[in-house]
């Protein structure tokens, strides 16, 4: 915040052009933040109040919470919090096609390729993901269009 206050008392900034990418580059050093995927919370500590880095806050993220504490993280709590990301990533993939197919069935225009192009826009999914998820959740799927 200081950096910020010197930049306008210099007039580099004015303070209406400070925004969260100012924020983010400033905070970062680079304008290419990708944004986070999981969290892992060691500790025992199971809140994210006071934790969240600033590319979390308003993404999408899978929070893992753990007992140990930092010193003590083990390879296995890491493969634990990527199995939990790995699980929360399928489902929300799941989700995203269900979804999709309501809606589509909704408005009438149920195709499994409409369903794809709906879904893909929202996660990066396969053709034949999404007719997995479509077989599991729709009886009589072979009646769509490929």
């Amino acid at each position: 915040m200081r950096s910020i206050a010197t930049l306008v008392e210099d007039n580099v900034i004015n303070v209406d052009e400070i925004d969260e990418n100012v924020l983010a580059h400033l905070f970062y050093n680079n304008n290419a933040l990708a944004d986070v995927d999981l969290i892992i919370r060691s500790g025992g500590e199971e809140r994210t109040s006071n934790f969240l880095p600033w590319q979390a806050n308003g993404n999408e993220c899978c929070s893992y919470f753990c007992a140990p504490y930092w010193p003590e993280f083990r390879r296995i709590d890491l493969l634990r919090a990527i199995r939990t990301y790995q699980k929360r990533e399928q489902e929300r993939r799941v989700n995203i096609v269900q979804r999709a197919f309501l809606f589509l069935n909704e408005i009438g225009k149920v195709e499994v390729e409409e369903v794809f192009n709906l879904s893909r826009r929202a996660c990066v999914i396969t053709h034949e993901e999404v007719k997995e998820i479509l077989r599991d959740f729709v009886p009589g799927i072979t009646a769509l269009n490929d």
